[in-house]
Parts: structure tokens; sequence; C-alpha cells
């Protein structure tokens, strides 16, 4: 079992990345924190395990171990509630002699171990531009269009009680992620995730349905923070067991089981999609070839 706290900032979009907002943003999601991992503890006080923090993706508004004096609260938070912390942030390193950027979640130990995950599937258009050098007018067209570098691969981060795969935003709707995470042995998928640029439509709700499915699929629980919502807490059967609302400073806690074992879809994928494709195309091509035998047939 694990103990899970989630915490759902509602960060407003215009404010975000403000650097005159940056302490006022941690200070929300560490008041949130505390009085979350107080209502964690009390649930069952025996229980003296480490529990896991979530943060949102970019929750943290700077780069994260660039930023020095801000980067040491997040340490102290970890430490000081003695929890793993999970949040997502921008980050920053050199290849060939230039920066590249990612999007990233780290998680933090309390004895200040730090590991982390790079964005592998980004958004196209919002994360990065498509066959950018035919396309170099888009960057004048919108302004706010990244340039972020991929990820190695999906992966899973290590924890005391089994490994943690992470999905960034929209990488919940990728089937292949969460089956390669499941693989990799993960024991819970956590999603971070930003919709505020969804606004008051109907796009949180779907994004928050697609991970009922990844649960089904995989066997596994999934812990969900989201900026301004939907946060949640879905179980091994795709039930929705916490859920925020929207667009509210909100935290969800729970004590939660850890699934072994694996589903027919973490093994084989979707070989037996392909097995029914290939069935109905064998189908219809039987059936044609039958029908023009038919009519050899009444020929002669």
């Amino acid at each position: 079992q694990l103990k899970v706290s989630i915490i759902q900032g509602n960060i407003d979009q215009s404010v975000k990345w403000n650097p005159a907002h940056q302490e006022e943003t941690i200070a929300i999601y560490t008041d949130l924190s505390n009085e979350s991992l107080s209502k964690l503890s009390a649930i069952r006080p025996e229980d003296k395990t480490v529990p896991l923090l979530i943060w949102p993706e970019t929750a943290v508004p700077f780069y994260f171990l660039n930023e020095h004096r801000l980067t040491g609260r997040l340490f102290a938070l970890s430490r000081e509630t003695n929890s793993h912390l999970l949040f997502g942030s921008p980050a920053v390193g050199q290849k060939n002699h230039r920066p590249h950027y990612y999007n990233r979640a780290y998680l933090l130990s309390p004895s200040g171990q730090v590991a982390y995950y790079d964005k592998v599937h980004l958004v196209p258009f919002g994360e990065y531009v498509p066959l950018k050098r035919f396309l170099p007018f888009v960057h004048r067209m919108v302004e706010s269009i990244g340039e972020f570098s991929t990820g190695p691969r999906p992966y899973g981060l290590d924890h005391p009680q089994g490994k943690i795969g992470i999905l960034i935003c929209f990488e919940t709707i990728f089937p292949e992620i969460s089956r390669a995470l499941k693989r990799d042995g993960c024991r819970l998928l956590v999603n971070i995730t930003n919709d505020a640029w969804f606004g008051d439509t109907s796009a949180p709700y779907q994004h928050l349905s697609m991970l009922t499915l990844r649960a089904v699929e995989n066997r596994v629980w999934i812990a969900r923070a989201a900026n301004t919502g939907f946060s949640a807490l879905i179980d091994s059967s795709g039930r929705i067991i916490r859920k925020s609302s929207l667009f509210e400073k909100a935290a969800i806690q729970d004590i939660i089981p850890l699934r072994e074992g694996s589903t027919f879809y973490s093994r084989h994928g979707d070989w037996l999609v392909v097995f029914c494709f290939l069935t109905v195309i064998g189908g219809l091509l039987g059936r044609w070839r039958l029908i023009r035998k038919n009519k050899t047939i009444k020929r002669r």
C-alpha cells in the first residue's frame, strides 16, 4: 500500500509564468501539502510509511536546480514532511553545445535524492513544431509555441514501495506509453497535467475519462494531479475513487493498494486488435472469392 497526497494549486495561467508570482505559487503548494499530509496521517496513524506527495505539471514555474533559493525550499519540504515529492518543472540541458529544453517530472526523496522523467510525446504546435524546416513562419503566428526536446523513452522512477510511471499531460491518450511503463515494472501510474488551457470546455472531462481506460488496460491504480482540475484517484478497475472540482484549490489524500502482475494487454499489446483486423480482412477476401467463383459457375 502507498499513502498518496495529490495537490491542485489552481494557479491562474495569466500569472503562472510571471517571476513575481513564483514565491506565492510555491507557498500555495506548500500550505496545501502540509494540510493534506496532516489529514493523510490521521487516516491510519500507525502507518509510518513515507507518503507520496504529487504536484501537477510545471507546478514549479522555474528551472528546478537552477534557481537555488526556491529549489532549496522544495528539498526542505520533502525532508521536513518525510515525503517523496513528485512535481513538474521545465528543465534545460546541454547537448551538442546547444541548450535543450524538457518538460520534466522530478521525484525528490526525503534524503535529497533526485530522479526525473522527461516527456516523450510532445504536443505538436504547442511544445514543438513538426517539420520545422519547412514551416519557419509558424513561430511568428503563435508566440507561445515552445521548442522542447523529447525524452529518451518511457521508464519508471524508483520508489521504496515500487516503481512509479509518469504520464505528463496528454501522454495519457497513448496506450502504448502506459503499457511500456507497466512492462517496466511500475506499480502505480501518475498523471501530472495543466489543463488550464482548456478553460470551461469538455476537454478536462475527456482528458480524465481517457485515464480510466489506461487503468483497466493495465490493471493499475492511477493518481492524477491537475493544476486547475480534475485531480483524481482511479482504481485498477477504472473507477474514479476521488475527484476534485474544476478551478478550485484542492487536495486529495488516501491510502491505495499497489497491484502486482500484468494483463493480457500489458504483455501482448495490440496483438488482439491486429488479429481481429486480419480476421475481418480474411473473411471479406474469402467472401469476395466465393462470390466470384459462383458467378463463374453460373456463366458456364
